[in-house]
């Protein structure tokens, strides 16, 4: 026998606080993958300044990459803008696997911008 669904009662999970109701299912907000969304945009801003500087801009970046990475700009762009554009901050939680892609991102934009010679570094230019 199938139990009904009783949106009163709230299912917790250890080392997690109170389920969320959302869409008629717990959501639960687990303290221990808990990013800001601060160091989010923070990421993301470093990521954009970088491209600026190298003369492309995010829109661009996102439309030359291609399948996941696409797909995962594009997300990050999204919840960029929702979280600048709405007061609704809590909606949206951000993981450490989002923080760990634009750290990549900027990363790999860095890399760009340097090329090896010999035993030390040098700088190109755009």
């Amino acid at each position: 026998m199938r139990r009904s669904y009783d949106p009163s009662k709230r299912i917790t999970k250890k080392g997690s606080k109170k389920g969320i109701l959302l869409g008629g299912g717990p959501i639960y907000n687990d303290w221990k993958t808990k990013v800001s969304t601060a160091e989010f945009l923070k990421k993301y801003r470093e990521y954009e300044s970088l491209l600026l500087e190298h003369g492309s801009n995010y829109k661009q970046a996102e439309d030359s990459a291609s399948g996941i990475t696409q797909k995962r700009m594009r997300i990050c762009r999204q919840l960029r803008n929702y979280l600048v554009h709405q007061e609704d901050s809590r909606f949206i939680q951000i993981s450490k696997k989002q923080i760990h892609f634009l750290q990549n991102l900027i990363y790999n934009e860095k890399e760009k911008s340097y090329t090896i010679i010999g035993r030390g570094l040098e700088q190109k230019e755009f």
